[in-house]
């Protein structure tokens, strides 16, 4: 064998180690590949349970908007009828309370009435007493 074959031998002996080597980076580059498409697959499918659970929160969500909807119609109707109701008692017990204060003073005024009338009682008797 001639030196140039030698070394074309030689040549091609690395290019077939190069190519080797490069066959094994390859099967190294599927295998990431192979487990980036694993992960992404995990991704999505975790993708589309979040989506299912945002859609539950939207669902309920609008549930617990409906009821405190409810709950603050329910207070609004109930809180003002209550103080409608508590204004008209007010205005009741004003008026019987009126009308106490005004049963004490004409009170006041008969018992002054009465103690005029019993001091003219014990004149009257002490001037019969005087003529007797």
């Amino acid at each position: 064998m001639t030196e140039d074959t030698k070394m074309i031998i030689n040549e091609l002996k690395m290019i077939c180690g190069n190519m080797e080597g490069l066959q094994t980076e390859m099967k190294e580059v599927r295998s990431d590949m192979e487990e980036l498409r694993t992960d992404v697959r995990g991704l999505q499918t975790e993708m589309k349970e979040v989506k299912a659970d945002v859609r539950g929160l939207r669902t309920e969500m609008k549930e617990v908007k409906g009821t405190v909807h409810g709950i603050e119609l329910k207070l609004e109707n109930d809180t003002d009828r209550s103080i409608a109701l508590v204004a008209e008692n007010h205005v009741e017990l004003n008026r019987k309370l009126d009308k106490v204060l005004a049963m004490e003073s004409e009170k006041e005024l008969l018992s002054l009435r009465l103690i005029r009338v019993e001091s003219d009682v014990e004149k009257i008797k002490a001037k019969l007493a005087e003529t007797a």
